[in-house]
C-alpha cells in the first residue's frame, strides 16, 4: 500500500514536465556512428549544456530521450527528430499543475486564466489603490525640495488638476490605440489540445523579456533579473532620504537605469527568439476522452455532397 502512496506521489509531482523537441541532422560525418553511439553523444551534450534533463526511476536511471526513428549504421538523416523530457527549474512542476489545472491545457486552464485577469487582479489593483489614497490622506504628500509656504490658496483641483488628469489620460490612450491599429500584433491560430503549434506568438512585453532572459541568461538570470526589479520597488521604502537628484543617490539611480536598460535589451532579443510549446506526456486513452464528435452532416449539406459527387459518377461512365 505504501509502494502505491509512493508510485503515485512521484508520479503526480512529475506529472508536467517540460518536453523539447529537438530537430537535428546527421551528416556524412557520422554516417558510420550507431543509433546507440549516437543517444550516448546526445547524453553528454545535455549534461554539458546543463540542461536538468528527467531521469527514470530505478537502480540505474536513464535520461528520457525519446529518438522518432532509429537511424541504421550508413545512412544519414536531414531532419531527425527527438524528445527530451526536461525538469522545470525548482518548482516547476507543481507550479505547472497548478497553473494548468489539467493534464494538458484546456478549459480548466482557461477558466483558471480567466479568473486570474478578470478577478483577482483588478480586485489587488484596486486594494493598492485604496491603501495609497489611504497613506496619502493620513501621511500627506511630501513638499518638493525648496518649497516655501505662501499665503495664495494655489490652483484648485478642480477643475484645473482633474482637467490635466483628463488630457494626459485621453493622449495616452490614443497613442496607444494608433501604435496598435499600426504595428498590430500577429495573433495564432485557435488552441487545440490534439495539435501541437509550430512556435508560441506572445502578445506580452513581459513573455519576450522573459524569452530574452533565459535563452541568454538562463534561469538565474531570470530569477535575478526579478529580484533586481523587485529591489527597485522596495529602495524607496529603505531609504527616507529627502535628496531626488540621481547624483546624490548613486546606488537608487544605478539600480534603476540597470534595470529599465536591461528590460529594453532583453525585450528586443526575447523578440526575436523562437518559443517552442512545451508538450507534456498525455496518454491517448484522455485524448480519446476529450475528443469532440464530428457532428452529422445536416440536409443540405448531404444534398450538396450527393449533387456534387453524381457528375463525377456520370462522367466517369461516359468515359468507360
Amino acid at each position: 500500500m505504501r509502494t502505491e502512496e509512493a508510485r503515485a506521489e512521484i508520479e503526480q509531482r512529475d506529472a508536467a514536465p517540460q518536453r523539447l523537441r529537438i530537430t537535428f541532422t546527421k551528416g556524412e560525418n557520422l554516417r558510420y556512428i550507431s543509433h546507440l553511439d549516437l543517444a550516448r553523444t546526445w547524453e553528454r551534450v545535455l549534461r554539458r549544456a546543463g540542461i536538468p534533463v528527467l531521469y527514470s526511476r530505478g537502480y540505474h536511471p536513464h535520461p528520457k530521450i525519446v529518438f522518432a526513428a532509429a537511424l541504421p549504421v550508413g545512412c544519414t538523416g536531414a531532419a531527425e527528430v527527438m524528445d527530451v523530457v526536461r525538469q522545470a527549474p525548482l518548482v516547476g512542476g507543481a507550479a505547472a499543475s497548478f497553473l494548468t489545472g489539467d493534464v494538458f491545457v484546456s478549459g480548466a486552464t482557461l477558466s483558471r486564466y480567466f479568473a486570474l485577469h478578470v478577478i483577482v487582479l483588478p480586485w489587488l489593483v484596486f486594494g493598492l489603490l485604496v491603501l495609497h489614497f489611504v497613506v496619502v490622506r493620513k501621511h500627506g504628500a511630501a513638499p518638493p525640495p525648496g518649497y516655501a509656504e505662501r499665503n495664495d490658496p494655489g490652483m484648485p483641483f478642480f477643475p484645473h488638476h482633474l482637467l490635466r488628469i483628463v488630457m494626459v489620460s485621453a493622449l495616452v490612450l490614443a497613442i496607444a490605440i494608433s501604435l496598435a491599429a499600426l504595428f498590430p500584433r500577429p495573433i495564432g491560430d485557435p488552441a487545440t489540445p490534439f495539435e501541437l503549434p509550430d512556435r508560441l506568438l506572445s502578445t506580452w512585453i513581459v513573455v519576450d523579456v522573459s524569452l530574452g532572459l533565459i535563452r541568454y541568461l538562463g534561469v538565474w538570470g531570470f530569477v535575478g533579473f526579478s529580484a533586481l526589479g523587485i529591489l527597485l520597488v522596495v529602495v524607496p521604502l529603505v531609504d527616507r532620504r529627502s535628496a531626488v537628484r540621481f547624483r546624490k543617490r548613486p546606488v537608487a539611480a544605478a539600480i534603476g537605469v540597470a534595470f529599465f536598460l536591461g528590460f529594453l535589451v532583453f525585450w528586443v532579443l526575447g523578440s526575436r527568439v523562437d518559443s517552442v510549446a512545451p508538450s507534456s506526456a498525455v496518454e491517448s486513452r484522455i485524448l480519446q476522452e476529450r475528443a469532440v464528435p464530428t457532428p452529422p452532416p445536416s440536409g443540405s449539406d448531404a444534398a450538396d455532397e450527393a449533387e456534387t459527387a453524381t457528375p463525377e459518377v456520370g462522367e466517369e461512365g461516359a468515359a468507360e
